[in-house]
């Protein structure tokens, strides 16, 4: 019995290293203000979006998906109201499912380091290719991130698509108060 569990346990050891995870690596950008783990090293591109909004987009791609973060900075007036903040976080997953020919299947109210107004959510997707989109729409300022897996439903389901999801973070702390100073007393 000990034998056949020893042989089973090295069989199991000899097939790890071929179902292992990706190699992810910390990907930052210093114009973007963000950090985020990528499964090897992104691509780097400039699009402009309707209105003449530079969209500035870091991706990854493999064949049956793709990694990738984008960010604008929008022309939002100081001060604008949250429901109208809302009301551009909804449109920006609007827009993604529509682009990708999708139906939203899950959407929850978030926020990014207790502060910035977001988005996480899921939609089946038919463009470019049957499958899946998840991500987050995180709106800090002016600047709208998005962050986002899409591909076959397998892809944009597993454990590495999280794993990209929840690395992603702001390398500036674009507008949060500093840490209490222990020596003041606050």
């Amino acid at each position: 019995m000990t034998r056949k569990l020893f042989g089973l346990l090295a069989a199991c050891a000899l097939l790890a290293p071929a179902v292992s995870a990706k190699d992810f690596q910390e990907y930052s950008s210093a114009d973007g203000k963000y950090k985020v783990q990528f499964p090897g090293k992104p691509k780097e591109q400039t699009q402009n979006a309707p209105g003449g909004i530079a969209m500035k987009i870091a991706g990854v791609e493999e064949r049956t998906g793709a990694y990738m973060v984008m960010y604008s900075d929008m022309p939002i007036p100081e001060k604008e109201p949250d429901a109208k903040i809302q009301d551009r976080l909804e449109g920006a997953i609007l827009g993604i499912v529509q682009n990708n020919g999708g139906t939203v299947m899950k959407k929850d109210r978030t926020t990014l380091n207790g502060k910035y107004p977001g988005r996480d959510f899921e939609a089946k997707i038919t463009r470019p290719m049957a499958g899946m989109v998840r991500g987050k729409i995180v709106l800090v300022g002016r600047r709208l991130y998005q962050v986002m897996v899409l591909g076959t439903t397998e892809f944009a389901g597993s454990a590495d698509a999280t794993r990209f999801l929840n690395s992603f973070a702001l390398t500036e702390a674009r507008g949060v108060p500093p840490p209490p100073n222990p020596k003041s007393g606050q």
